[in-house]
């Protein structure tokens, strides 16, 4: 019997039971339903779990988990919502001559992503982007050339960081002021007239490399403001909507970004003390944070026998630049695993290359931490994330893997150039960045009661309707970035 068939009876056999199986087999039946595409009959599932008798009995996190299974697949349906025409047009208004038999290649060899959804295929809203960006003869085919900027600004500012270092001798340098504008636009009627949306706004963190960091203005007034430490540092407000308006939260603030710039040796690394501090950051944290079966098979071709540290974690760094490419990923809140996706398919966005390096930073007894916030390079100011590890006895370090990826894999630089410039972003920062947060997956301050748009960042923003998630269709944000 097919599984579509067997999931089936199962669950007619669960039901007619009257739901006396534990909350466990129930998860067992809602994941192989979605593993197995089955979208419209898991959603169907969850709705009678929701409606018997014992679902009263769960616990309220299991039941915040089984409602919010009906959002987590119309997530997944936003991301992967290109039919097989529409993937169609869009390679062929780029590469007019890409025969049926090639474009067939693309899609069973998985270089387009695609899932299964409801006896479907359906294509990921970036396929075509990752196409080019991971594989360079698709892009030379279609004359998309992926641009050099980013690595020549990498190279330039680290001139200006070691000069500055070499003269001053100081570690954190060549800083740059900002003013920053950001704006969320909740759409005309997304909130019921009158009623109060509230908003969370990343906002800059205290760390070594951001200082004076200043709140200017908002446009409705500012109910809180989480502390300097915060491990996501949000500002907080609330305006009431009107209807066939949209509701508009602007604020800006200033404050300067510091290059890091400071050689570490080897040889002057001390053992870590083994406080709460260090069985902190070298835990597990589910579900992304999750020493599996094939982090455990794989760090040992990695690290092998070293047992110095920062070598292991330069060792984690460079296996994950040079063995692993750019894409852009779907929602992280619909990723089971973001560290083994990675790792199986060789390739993610900034926030999935530093979450690998830091679970594999962790298992191998190094403690490792999130950073994000955005990248501010010119003209290119977007989302980003990278990490942080930590080495007695010179603390906590910024990396970034995601620009060791880039580095490793342009063709603008010179081999010497990347073992400088990978060397570089291993132990330190530019400071065309924006820092908001400092570890993933924690709570706002105040609590966002319903589930977040993004359960593990904070960058775009959060909305909130009487206790009800706005999800990302339903509202657009806007950076505007200042250099003063």
């Amino acid at each position: 019997m097919k599984l579509k068939g067997l999931l089936a009876v199962g669950a007619i056999c669960l039901m007619t039971a009257g739901w006396s199986a534990p909350v466990n087999e129930v998860w067992t039946r809602i994941v192989a339903l979605k593993d197995a595409g089955e979208f419209s009959q898991c959603s169907a599932y969850v709705n009678e779990v929701m409606a018997s008798p014992a679902y009263k009995n769960y616990p309220k996190s299991e039941q915040d988990r089984i409602v919010f299974q009906i959002d987590l697949l119309n997530r997944i349906k936003r991301d992967f919502r290109l039919d097989e025409q529409m993937m169609w047009d869009q390679l062929t208004a780029v590469m007019p001559d890409l025969s049926k038999i090639e474009f067939e290649g693309l899609v069973n060899s998985r270089m387009l992503d695609w899932k299964l959804i409801d006896g479907q295929k359906r294509f990921f809203s970036s396929s075509r982007a990752n196409l080019f960006i991971r594989y360079p003869d698709w892009a030379k085919r279609a004359n998309k050339y992926n641009s050099e900027d980013g690595e020549i600004l990498k190279w330039s500012y680290y001139l200006k960081a070691r000069d500055e270092h070499d003269k001053t001798g100081k570690s954190y340098v060549a800083p740059q002021k900002y003013k920053m504008t950001m704006t969320l636009t909740v759409k005309p009627d997304e909130a019921p007239d009158g009623a109060v949306v509230k908003c969370w706004m990343p906002f800059p963190r205290e760390v070594a490399h951001q200082s004076d960091i200043k709140f200017l203005s908002s446009n409705v007034p500012l109910i809180k403001l989480s502390d300097g430490k915060a491990w996501q540092r949000t500002a907080y407000f609330e305006r009431q909507a009107v209807a066939g308006q949209t509701t508009e939260f602007q604020m800006s603030y200033e404050f300067t970004a510091w290059g890091r710039y400071n050689p570490m040796s080897p040889d002057k690394v001390k053992p870590y003390k083994k406080d709460s501090e260090y069985s902190k950051w070298t835990q597990e944290k589910y579900p992304h944070v999750y020493f599996s079966p094939l982090v455990k098979e794989i760090s040992p071709s990695i690290v092998g026998q070293e047992t110095n540290p920062l070598k292991k974690a330069q060792l984690i760094y460079n296996w994950i630049a040079k063995n692993t490419k750019y894409s852009y990923a779907h929602e992280y809140s619909t990723m089971p695993n973001i560290t083994d996706f990675v790792l199986t398919r060789r390739y993610g966005d900034c926030g999935q290359h530093g979450m690998t390096f830091i679970t594999l930073c962790r298992y191998n007894g190094i403690p490792a931490r999130w950073q994000s916030g955005w990248s501010l390079k010119p003209n290119q100011e977007n989302l980003h994330d990278w990490a942080e590890y930590y080495v007695e006895p010179y603390g906590w370090i910024p990396c970034d893997p995601d620009a060791g990826v880039w580095i490793a894999h342009s063709q603008y630089l010179s081999e010497e150039q990347k073992d400088i410039l990978l060397n570089f972003y291993f132990q330190g920062v530019d400071h065309y960045r924006l820092t908001c947060n400092n570890d993933h997956g924690v709570d706002f301050d105040p609590v966002k009661k319903s589930h977040r748009s993004d359960d593990v960042d904070s960058q775009r923003g959060e909305i909130e309707v009487n206790g009800q998630n706005l999800y990302y269709p339903q509202w657009g944000y806007n950076m505007l970035v200042e250099r003063l």
